[in-house]
């Protein structure tokens, strides 16, 4: 067994992708206020699944941070955000 990617051009693209999401994240932090609670349909979707007994690729869980988690909370990316 190995966490080898099976394709590393396409893990690195994911990657790269990843990265320019993290910092858009980052630059458009400010507009957003500091702290915004969690969707209701986004906590009932994460507790529904079980992450831990059934993998995903790279690009879904990308993909579903992205949807779920990074466009609804700023927190401690946030400026104003004091830990």
């Amino acid at each position: 067994m190995t966490l080898d990617p099976i394709d590393w051009k396409s893990t690195r693209e994911q990657a790269h992708q990843m990265l320019d999401i993290a910092l858009d994240v980052l630059e458009k932090s400010r507009e957003k206020p500091a702290w915004l609670p969690l969707p209701t349909e986004v906590q009932q979707h994460l507790t529904k699944e079980n992450l831990l007994k059934e993998g995903k690729s790279l690009k879904k869980v990308c993909e579903d941070m992205t949807k779920d988690v990074l466009s609804s909370c700023g927190d401690n990316t946030h400026p104003r955000f004091w830990g």
